[in-house]
This record gives structure tokens, sequence and C-alpha cells, in this order.
């Protein structure tokens, strides 16, 4: 058994057959191994939103935040790879099969998202 002081204070881990994702107090997304507790890694970029909490796709760590906006992550290196605008503060994320998620925002809009990485 393993713990790490200081991460998810900013929402409930998700947790996948290797990693546990997490979002900070602050607003950052933190990877750690499953096993071992050790950080995989750590996304700052984000440090400054107000971040829901993380929910693991296939390819994918999802977060939405108050300002409207769906981040997609690498799972394996957090690299922010697509960012989808959903109109108004993200209120719940469910992953679905095929990296997709359901979003749903505080103005009660409902829809179904696509992970594709964004080209560079």
């Amino acid at each position: 058994l393993w713990s790490a002081a200081g991460v998810g204070t900013g929402g409930g881990p998700t947790v996948t057959r290797r990693a546990v994702y997490v979002v900070e107090s602050e607003g950052g997304v933190t990877a750690l191994d499953r096993f071992s507790g050790e950080i995989e890694w750590h996304n700052e970029l984000l440090e400054v939103k107000h971040l829901d909490y993380p929910v693991a796709t296939e390819r994918y760590v999802v977060v939405g935040d108050d300002e409207g906006y769906v981040y997609w992550l690498s799972k394996r290196n957090g690299d922010i790879l697509k960012r989808d605008d959903v109109g108004d503060a993200v209120r719940a994320l469910h992953g679905l099969p095929g990296d997709r998620v359901a979003v749903l925002t505080a103005d009660g809009d409902f829809g179904v998202f696509q992970g594709r990485a964004l080209k560079k």
C-alpha cells in the first residue's frame, strides 16, 4: 500500500488499471502509478483553472472547467491534446466507450464529445 501527500485535494481520484488521476486544489492534474504511488506526470498548465473531477477514457484524461472548456490530456504524458468549448461551466463529465465523454453544463446543455488530437 502507498499514500501520496498533497495531491488530489481539488477533486476525487479516477482510477484505471495502471494509474490514479487527480485534480489538485489549484487546478493542476497529476497522474500517479497505481501500484507504487510514484508521480508519472503533472500538468501545471491548468493550475489557474477551476477543474471538475477527472475522467479517464481509453487514451485521454478529461477535465472540465468553470469557464466552459473540456480539456483532453494524454494519458501517457499529460500534454493537452484538445480543448472543446461547451458554452458554460462544466458540471458533470462521464466517460463513454471509444474515447468519448458526456458533458452536462451549468445551463443544462448536454452533449457527447469525441477525443481527437489537435494537428500540430
